[in-house]
């Protein structure tokens, strides 16, 4: 294939750009000799970056946050820096979730001047797009794989297995040096109790109780992990156990973040980024969620090394859900009996037949 210059957006989380890593590197080895680049967002731009060590191409990274901002402004300077790389390929590999995006995708399009682009036709709305893939929100493939459709549209082959980042060294040492005291002497076990949304976390107080079983009955050092905004809570809890048996681990890069996880032996989480990176470094998961499709996004990897804990969508006395896989967008909900009706007993036997399944210990 000839040089050509190929823009990919990905301005979703963490953890919506952990599942595109398999896409992202499709294109890659599928165009050798191209300029490719992907659109993202700050916190998220590492992980693109990662890719860029193994990359056969040309690969460059623009970050913005103008859709965490909404600025006009913002979009239109984008637009005109954009413009002048000439891109001959788009690919879109998020969903449009309303029928504002698909607007906003017609007009960034329009902007940029390029008429070959690739999307998914959610639920019909990928009208903005010269190629589309099939995309049905309720329907029970993999995120992973609806991005690979997306790029498949080219007519290129994409590997279907699971996401995988590698940490740089730099930030494997970080995560050696805070673990090193654990080292070799039992299972390291992760909690990670925040979420973007808050309505998809469990308590902080289950998490509590999970992190002293942990080191009570299972005898693990616990690794409390967070964003910067999670700190408080990871400090109520870390403030309830020895502090010899736990550590926190808050506001730090997601690659630093990576690298700790990548050490752990399980990793209980509820419905966020970091379940994905986890993912992507192949640490037993068990995963917590609300009401949302879990075929969509559960933990992408092998089967035995995540266990996923959903109640059913009846409870939510606030919503009548018309599909058991439609997805809740609140951000916030007084409620939340759908995370609050997950037992404690529950992810304890989830934790223990992962852990006795894997015979997992520490991993450092």
């Amino acid at each position: 294939m000839g040089e050509q210059k190929i823009l990919i957006l990905e301005l979703g989380g963490i953890g919506d750009t952990a599942m595109a890593i398999p896409a992202i590197k499709a294109v890659l080895n599928s165009y050798p000799n191209a300029h490719v680049t992907v659109l993202t967002v700050p916190r998220t731009r590492a992980i693109i970056e990662s890719l860029q060590a193994g990359s056969p191409g040309n690969l460059a990274v623009i970050s913005t946050d103008a859709i965490d901002t909404g600025a006009l402004n913002g979009w239109i300077s984008l637009i005109q820096k954009m413009r002048r790389q000439g891109y001959g390929i788009a690919i879109d590999l998020s969903a449009v979730e309303t029928g504002k995006a698909a607007i906003k995708r017609w007009l960034f399009f329009k902007g940029l001047g390029v008429t070959e682009t690739y999307g998914r036709n959610t639920n019909g709305r990928g009208w903005a797009f010269s190629q589309k893939a099939d995309d049905v929100l309720t329907s029970d493939e993999h995120e992973v794989l609806r991005k690979i459709k997306v790029v498949e549209l080219l007519g290129l082959e994409a590997d279907r297995t699971a996401p995988c980042l590698t940490m740089p060294d730099r930030d494997r040492e970080y995560a050696d040096a805070l673990l090193s005291e654990w080292t070799g002497r039992g299972l390291i076990a992760g909690i990670n109790p925040g979420a973007f949304r808050p309505s998809r976390m469990w308590p902080a107080e289950a998490f509590k109780n999970i992190a002293k079983w942990l080191i009570e009955e299972m005898s693990a050092y616990v690794v409390i992990t967070g964003g910067a905004k999670e700190k408080a809570i990871a400090e109520s809890i870390a403030a309830s156990l020895p502090a010899d048996r736990a550590k926190m681990v808050t506001g730090v890069s997601i690659m630093k973040f990576g690298a700790v996880i990548e050490r752990m032996g399980l990793f209980i989480t509820n419905d966020t980024g970091p379940m994905h990176i986890a993912a992507a470094v192949g640490v037993p998961i068990v995963a917590l969620f609300g009401q949302t499709n879990l075929n969509r996004y559960h933990p992408y990897m092998d089967d035995s090394l995540y266990i996923t804990i959903k109640k059913d969508c009846g409870l939510c006395p606030c919503y009548s859900f018309a599909h058991p896989m439609q997805e809740c967008r609140r951000h916030d909900c007084e409620d939340k009996q759908c995370m609050d009706s997950i037992t404690l007993d529950e992810v304890k036997e989830a934790a223990e037949k992962l852990l006795s399944n894997q015979n997992v210990g520490a991993l450092v």
